[in-house]
This record gives C-alpha cells, structure tokens and sequence, in this order.
C-alpha cells in the first residue's frame, strides 16, 4: 500500500505473517503515458501449507515414569529376595 510520495521517493507499507527480508527498488526515468515501456513480469505465489496444531495428551501427567518406577523397584525387590 502506498503511503508516501515525493519528487524523489515512493513509500510503501506492506503487512507479512513471518520474517521475509525483502526490497523494491527501479531506476528513475521519463514517464511513458501510454506505458509502453512496462515489462509485466511473472509472479511467483507459494501456497501456505496448514501447520499440524498440537494434540492434547489425555491420561495421567508421569504415569509412564510412575509405572516405569515402579517395576524397577519390583525387580530389584525380587532380586534381593533370592540371595
């Protein structure tokens, strides 16, 4: 969107949802009124591909290391037993 101009100058403003660096320049000149000298040239457009949103876990916070634990200290309850 433009929003500035002068003699020697044009402001633009222009809103990104990232971080993309970027810069317009041209070369100053006479102004052709029926544009004969624009060059149209291809645009290139990138589709935006969805971004996976995060999956609630449902269970107990720790129960894998509560159980995990758990056996652990079993095990080595059987152990001694045996000597």
């Amino acid at each position: 969107m433009k929003i500035a101009e002068d003699a020697n100058s044009l402001q633009f403003e222009a809103e990104t949802p990232g971080f993309s660096p970027f810069a317009v320049t041209g070369k100053g000149g006479e102004e052709e009124p029926d544009g004969a000298g624009i060059i149209a040239e291809p645009t290139v457009t990138v589709e935006k591909t969805p971004v996976p949103t995060p999956t609630e876990k449902k269970g107990i916070p720790g129960f894998g290391l509560f159980a995990g634990l758990s056996v652990l200290l079993i095990a080595v309850q059987l152990l001694r037993k045996k000597k």
